[in-house]
């Protein structure tokens, strides 16, 4: 008898044994798909994301700006006639407003499930489990809540502070919501429960809008204007494997204390980074230890500062946009050196750096010096313009500059120079 109930007990044990690792077995394999779904639209937006502004822009044909050269979604009073001085954006830090509300649980069934079956939360938590990329970290950042005309015809940007995550938990979930619909629709349609929700993409207050920057750095020559791409790599966060201008990056201050925050309110210090990341190697200055940052004497920003207050470099804002499908802001700028001011304080320029490399007229380096970039005339921004391997909005800002270069002193290089 007992040895009939001992073998009962063993068989039932065994029963729920089974039981319990079909069941986990079954967990895992749905953990694995999602995770695999995940990556997989994940790699295709590493190759394929210029595919989505075009549907973008015919899903919301009434968000146009007023220049229907110019992409992106922008309001009239947003819009620049002409480029105006990077003096003429100014900034108002405001306390931090209520939470937006909560619709990025409409994401939640796009990320991967965790061990235990759940959902992870955001699409910064699913970067961070499955494919991080080399450059990333939850640093403070500014986040959009408005944009007025000034009485001088500038333009006023009134900004709270954010964590980055929170900004790309938007932005970079409403561009993977576009890239799935995208690819389940066979490319007829990007709209999803989240973009849904939001609705009007100029109603701020309803997500963490980040704010980015790119720019178009001119070299001014006797001999001609020239300028810079840089090819972005997997090391980035977002648009990756793509040609676009340099320098680029998010607004952001240059450390996380509420110092930086108030003192770093300024594109033009954010633009000076940058260059010394992306031109000259430099450490990213969030990275370093000890003392915060000074720009009135560490090398490059000094001489920066100095060749800016002389003008020996001019700065200005050619527009203030929303991206089409991730709807999120960037300023963009064009910087123009007078070329002895850009050799000396980029004597040192690399061709790589932490983010990609540059691409260049010429695979070889002068012997001494900066490179020279790729000449600034009709045939080049022609070519540029017809190349869809570089992203929309850097081939439209070489067109604005282009378009406006008497105002903004550019010089067309002679017929017989070659960089």
């Amino acid at each position: 008898m007992l040895e009939i109930t001992v073998g009962v007990v063993l068989g039932i044990a065994g029963i729920a044994v089974s039981v319990l690792l079909g069941r986990g077995q079954a967990r895992e394999a749905r953990r694995r798909k999602s995770i695999d779904r995940f990556l997989r639209t994940r790699r295709w937006l590493k190759n394929n994301e210029e595919s989505l502004a075009p549907v973008a822009a015919r899903r919301h044909p009434d968000l146009r700006g007023a220049d229907p050269d110019i992409p992106g979604f922008y309001r009239p009073d947003w819009h620049l006639e002409k480029p105006i001085p990077l003096s003429e954006l100014h900034f108002t830090l405001l306390p931090e407003p209520p939470e937006p509300p909560p619709h990025l649980d409409a994401l939640r069934r796009l990320w991967p499930l965790d061990s235990t079956g759940r959902r992870l939360d955001g699409c910064s938590e699913a970067v961070a489990a499955h494919d991080p990329p080399e450059n990333w970290f939850n640093g403070t950042g500014y986040r959009l809540l408005d944009v007025t005309r000034t009485g001088t015809g500038g333009l006023r940007l009134s900004v709270a502070l954010m964590r980055y995550w929170d900004g790309f938990d938007s932005w970079a979930g409403l561009l993977h919501e576009a890239a799935d619909r995208y690819r389940r629709t066979g490319g007829r349609d990007i709209g999803g429960p989240y973009r849904r929700r939001l609705g009007d993409p100029y109603d701020l207050a309803r997500r963490h809008c980040a704010i980015g920057f790119s720019v178009l750095t001119v070299r001014r020559a006797p001999g001609g204007s020239t300028f810079f791409l840089h090819r972005r790599d997997e090391r980035v966060a977002s648009g990756n494997n793509v040609t676009g201008l340099i320098p680029a990056g998010e607004f952001q201050p240059s450390d996380d204390s509420r110092l930086a925050a108030e003192a770093d309110l300024d594109v033009w210090r954010a633009i000076m980074r940058e260059y010394a990341e992306e031109l000259l190697g430099i450490e990213e200055a969030r990275f370093r230890s000890g003392a915060p940052l000074d720009y009135a004497r560490e090398s490059p920003f000094k001489e920066l500062q100095l060749a800016y207050r002389r003008g020996a470099v001019r700065a200005h804002l050619l527009d203030v946009r929303l991206h089409p499908v991730s709807w999120k802001a960037s300023l963009r700028v064009v910087c123009v050196f007078n070329s002895r001011t850009f050799d000396r304080i980029f004597a040192g320029m690399v061709s790589k750096n932490a983010e990609g490399m540059l691409e260049l007229p010429s695979p070889r380096r002068r012997a001494s010096g900066t490179f020279q970039g790729w000449p600034l005339d009709e045939e080049t921004v022609a070519r540029c313009l017809s190349d869809l391997t570089i992203v929309e909005g850097a081939r439209t800002c070489i067109a604005q500059a282009w378009r406006h270069r008497d105002a903004l002193g550019l010089l067309s290089p002679s017929p017989t120079r070659r960089s």
